[in-house]
């Protein structure tokens, strides 16, 4: 007997089979069963390879339906995230245009490192960064050269860098109407030649040439492989990749001319202004008394109301300004990929709108800073109308009381103690005077430093303005560095206006001593130096506040200083000579230390 294991095994295995076997025998009943059994397991066989068979190629042919609708899959979000990466370049790119472009748009200096940022995402580059052509000078530089201001992250070592004149290919970007041989010799892009515009027809049926588009002054140097071309200077290690300059040229009005341009056109205009309110008024005048007659009324009504009615549109405020030039520069060194071509007259359109919006922004800058003169002006000639210089002319008489009485205050102590040590009373009038002076005028800056950091919404300052600021931070321990930009031997109004608005600087101001002893003193803030700086020639108070009334407290301040450091040296000196004449009529060796190795300043006082 076979077991249960055994049993279930067989029946497992090939029970269902050979039921089936044995099924189609009985219906057959074939004369050689075993033979018919064997060639139905074989057929079977077969049969139940095939099925196996075609499972695996339905299984693969699956596998590989589903592999590449995967891979179409990605493929599709891959355009599908290039096509947004695209979209997105195309909106910042057109979004910064139209930033630009926008009427209330104010330039600052922000939007240079978006240029720089907008650029890298457009082209592809490795690094952008910003050139300006310095025709002023850097310190321990000959000449004209290429300082680099801003750049993308990654690149801030290239703002120590400067390109002297002749150096590389950046220059050629600079190069104004190039010739057809500067576009080869300074490796320049040129603009696709257009088909010629068809000629209109005239009235008279001849042909009107069409007119020319006007070329561009400046074109862009573009490079596909650097080391293709031996000019190109690296300021780093020499690596593949392309390299292209953008010039980007507007014209600067931050000038002392294009502020005098701006007060004419402001002051005509004031003029004008006046004129036809004026004229309002009388036409209105005589109309109230043609109102008596009425045919007169019905004919001079009309014709003296057209001058307050009709408006006349002003003329268009043109400002002398400076040309100043700057490239934008793009490399891939390191990527070594090329740059597009047809991306170049974007980038060109992109770096002309930063030029009328730089533009557009410096002449309504200029525009105000004239017009705020202007009203201060009318302000202080109308009694009734507060103005800066009222405000610091009763500051100054309520200033006067007090220190009188502080002086006065200060005589009696000094009485006082004479009488208690009985000694001879000792009072130098001038000395006072000058002391007072000093602190008068620097209770009044500090009392209107709103005024005077209402100045650093200037734009334009005069060289004797920046003149007498710098004495004045000289004054007050302000070193040379601090003052001047970097490696610049001029005074620049922004590095000033930084000053100005430090905390710091009001608090010096507030506790310096001037007359404190000064010795081994760099030559800038000795005081013959200093006021060299601060006094101008021809330069009055009077002219200081026709400049503004804030900058006059500022002048005020500086001369006080000045003046009273002086008579302080002049004291002293006048002292030390009285004691070592004293000394010397008595036969004594005079052992006080001379006065010039206490202080610099005294190799100056007689």
């Amino acid at each position: 007997m076979v077991d249960n294991a055994t049993a279930k095994y067989l029946n497992d295995n090939i029970g269902g089979v050979l039921s089936k076997a044995l099924a189609e025998m009985a219906v057959a009943q074939p004369t050689d069963g075993v033979n018919f059994l064997s060639r139905w397991f074989s057929t079977y066989a077969e049969q139940e390879e095939a099925k196996k068979w075609r499972d695996q190629e339905a299984a693969s042919v699956e596998e590989d339906r589903s592999r590449a609708q995967t891979m179409l899959a990605e493929k599709a979000d891959d355009v599908k995230r290039k096509t947004a990466e695209i979209n997105r370049t195309i909106s910042e790119f057109q979004g910064l245009l139209d930033l630009l472009g926008s009427s209330e748009t104010v330039f600052s200096d922000k939007l240079w490192m978006q240029l720089l940022s907008t650029v890298q995402t457009f082209t592809g580059a490795q690094a952008v960064y910003l050139g300006l052509l310095d025709e002023e000078g850097i310190v321990g530089v000959e000449g004209k050269c290429i300082v680099y201001t801003h750049t993308t992250a990654g690149s801030e070592w290239m703002l120590d860098k400067i390109l002297e004149k002749g150096v590389g290919v950046t220059w050629g970007a600079l190069t104004e109407n190039p010739t057809e041989e500067d576009l080869q010799t300074l490796h320049l892009w040129s603009p696709p030649k257009k088909e010629p515009a068809v000629p209109a027809e005239t009235a008279d049926g001849g042909d009107e040439a069409a007119p020319e588009e006007p070329a561009e002054p400046f074109l862009p140097v573009s490079i596909e492989y650097v080391t293709d071309v031996a000019e190109v200077h690296y300021f780093n290690m020499t690596r593949l990749g392309a390299y292209m300059a953008v010039p980007l040229v507007y014209t600067s009005y931050y000038t002392a001319d294009a502020l005098a341009d701006a007060t004419k056109y402001e002051k005509d205009q004031k003029t004008s202004k006046a004129a036809a309110e004026q004229a309002a008024v009388e036409a209105a005048t005589q109309g109230g008394d043609a109102t008596k007659n009425d045919d007169t009324a019905a004919t001079t009504g009309d014709d003296q109301q057209a001058p307050a009615d009709s408006a006349v549109d002003a003329a268009p405020m043109v400002l002398t300004g400076s040309k100043v030039k700057m490239v934008l520069c793009l490399d891939t060194l390191g990527k070594n990929t090329v740059f597009e071509q047809t991306k170049i007259p974007q980038l060109l359109e992109l770096s002309k709108a930063f030029a009328s919006c730089k533009e557009r922004t410096e002449t309504q800058q200029v525009a105000a800073q004239a017009l705020s003169v202007l009203d201060e002006s009318e302000r202080q000639g109308q009694k009734d109308e507060p103005s800066k210089a009222s405000r610091i002319s009763e500051l100054r008489a309520e200033l006067d009381e007090s220190l009188k009485e502080e002086m006065e205050h200060e005589k009696e102590l000094r009485r006082a103690a004479a009488e208690k040590d009985g000694v001879a009373v000792e009072f130098d009038k001038d000395m006072m005077q000058e002391k007072y002076k000093y602190r008068k005028a620097r209770e009044v800056f500090l009392n209107c430093k709103d005024l005077f950091l209402e100045l650093t919404t200037w734009v334009v300052a005069s060289e004797e303005m920046l003149n007498i600021m710098a004495a004045t931070f000289y004054m007050y321990g302000l070193t040379k560095e601090e003052i001047y930009p970097k490696r610049k031997s001029m005074l620049k109004w922004d590095t000033l206006k930084a000053i100005m608005v430090d905390p710091k600087f009001l608090a010096v101001v507030k506790t310096k001593d001037v007359c404190e002893q000064r010795k081994d003193v760099k030559a800038e803030h000795k005081l013959v130096n200093i006021r060299e700086l601060a006094s101008p020639p021809d330069f009055t108070e009077e002219k200081a506040r026709e400049i503004s009334p804030a900058f006059e407290v500022l002048y005020t301040l500086i001369q006080a200083a000045m003046s009273y450091r002086q008579k302080d040296l002049a004291t002293r000196k006048a002292d030390w000579v009285r004691r070592k004449e004293k000394s010397e009529e008595a036969g004594e060796e005079f052992k006080e230390t001379p006065l010039e190795d206490l202080d610099d300043d005294f190799a100056e006082v007689a």
